[in-house]
C-alpha cells in the first residue's frame, strides 16, 4: 500500500486492551477468577498482554509512518469488574 498510496492515505491502527487480550488467551470465567486467586501469573499475562499491543502498534508505525491506533476493550468495563479490582489492575489493564 505505501508503494502505491505514498505517505498520502492516513493509517488506523485498532488494538485491545490487555484485559481483553488476556480474556482471548483464556477464558474470561479463568482471568475473573485470577483477579482473586492467581494476581502474580494475571499481571504476567495482562504485561504480555501490553507488550503485544505495543508491538502491533510499532510495526504498524514503522510500515506506514505516522499511524492513528484506536483502543477498545469491552471487558473491563465496571459491568463486568469491580472498582476495587479495576484499581488492583488499573497500571495494566
Amino acid at each position: 500500500m505505501k508503494k502505491h498510496y505514498g505517505d498520502s492515505l492516513p493509517v488506523g491502527v485498532s488494538v485491545a486492551r490487555p484485559l481483553s487480550t488476556a480474556a482471548s488467551i483464556r477464558e474470561p470465567e479463568s482471568i475473573l477468577k485470577d483477579m482473586r486467586k492467581n494476581k502474580d501469573n494475571l499481571h504476567k499475562l495482562l504485561a504480555f498482554s501490553t507488550s503485544c499491543a505495543l508491538t502491533w502498534i510499532e510495526t504498524c508505525k514503522k510500515e506506514f509512518g505516522k499511524v492513528s491506533a484506536g483502543i477498545a476493550d469491552p471487558v473491563s468495563f465496571s459491568t463486568i469488574i469491580s472498582l476495587i479490582v479495576f484499581v488492583n489492575f488499573r497500571s495494566l489493564i
